[in-house]
């Protein structure tokens, strides 16, 4: 299980890490002004200045930082998703103060697919199976296309003795597990890496008209497909994701974006 976490703790660093974190700062507070509920206006420097501290190994100082303005920045995920990634990396003794971290970020920012899973990763190191179930899941639904967290759940399924979601999640896993993904996707990607872009355009179209086709995988190749441009194929991948995930984040917005990109409104 310590394997499983420290995979789990290394995607949730790399998700924090490539977001901007001043950028997501003021998104949080513009959020927090839409709802009239404001933080106060040093919350976003804290989160710059503590994320350089962070980047320059100097835990202890950025921990101070944060822990001074987390009262202040109720809605600002990012510094709260932030102050539990450095408390996790201080080890054990900071677990329970680490996860309350990463409880305040899921509510501050109720779409966060970095947040719940730090919170999900926290809760299953916690043992507290039930309620890491529930968080995995809150990430499946934020992303269905989640490898790590359909991992998670048939593991934590297993232990919670609901053997017939272990399969099924074990089945989404297996589809979508990196070397398979990177098999399937072998040719598109490397058409795309070369530049042949319209190669690349008529393989993601072979792909997408395979018979045997997960709503789970469709979300990668939705993704792909507004990569490439190709915003026709990305806006019937994410529809037919969406029948699967009706309240999922991910294939509204890749379905969002490849509208607004192709200028379509309907």
């Amino acid at each position: 299980m310590k394997k499983d976490l420290s995979k789990l703790l290394a995607l949730t660093l790399t998700l924090s890490s490539s977001l901007s974190f001043e950028d997501a700062a003021g998104a949080a507070n513009s959020r927090s002004r839409a709802s009239g509920k404001v933080d106060e206006t040093g919350c976003r420097s804290c989160v710059s200045q503590a994320a350089s501290l962070f980047a320059s190994n100097q835990l202890d100082r950025a921990v101070a930082s944060l822990r001074e303005w987390s009262p202040k920045c109720a809605k600002n995920a990012q510094l709260h998703l932030l102050l539990s990634t450095i408390l996790i990396r201080q080890g054990p003794k900071f677990a329970a103060e680490a996860q309350k971290e990463a409880a305040l970020a899921c509510a501050a920012q109720a779409d966060n697919q970095a947040a719940h899973l730090q919170y999900a990763m926290s809760l299953f190191a916690a043992e507290n199976y039930a309620q890491a179930a529930a968080e995995f899941e809150n990430v499946t639904n934020l992303n269905p296309a989640s490898y790590e967290a359909w991992s998670a759940l048939a593991d934590l399924y297993k232990r919670l003795r609901r053997d017939d979601d272990a399969v099924k999640a074990e089945n989404k896993a297996a589809n979508l597990e990196p070397g398979t993904q990177a098999v399937k996707l072998s040719v598109l990607q490397n058409l795309k890496r070369s530049g042949k872009i319209q190669a690349a355009r008529k393989e993601l179209k072979k792909l997408l008209d395979s018979n045997e086709l997960s709503p789970e995988f469709e979300q990668s190749l939705a993704n792909e497909a507004l990569q490439l441009g190709a915003y026709d194929e990305a806006i019937a991948a994410g529809r037919q994701v969406m029948k699967a995930y009706p309240n999922s984040s991910g294939p509204q917005n890749c379905l969002f974006l490849a509208e607004f990109l192709k200028q379509d409104y309907k």
